[in-house]
């Protein structure tokens, strides 16, 4: 059973007075599930879930590379001869 912020004093307080057994089990997010068990013996754990592949991230596009503008080359007129270029 998942439990939230508000009830951590409670299961503290329970953890202090008698007798508990935790377990690590996974982490979630940026949480754990952590099963306790009250009163002696060991937590019941649910079937392990199989890991999943995560697919890969999206390649990042390279940059366009700018042509590099020669200031003593020869460009020819891009309009041609009609232009009378």
């Amino acid at each position: 059973m998942l439990r939230n912020a508000e009830s951590a004093p409670l299961i503290g307080k329970r953890m202090k007075e008698d007798d508990a057994t935790a377990v690590f089990q996974a982490m979630y997010g940026s949480g754990a599930y952590i099963p306790i068990r009250f009163g002696g013996g060991l937590p019941t754990l649910p079937d392990p879930v199989p890991d999943v592949a995560k697919p890969a991230p999206p390649r990042q596009m390279r940059p366009a590379q700018r042509p590099v503008y020669e200031p003593y080359a020869f460009y020819p007129d891009p309009h041609g001869p009609e232009w009378d270029a």
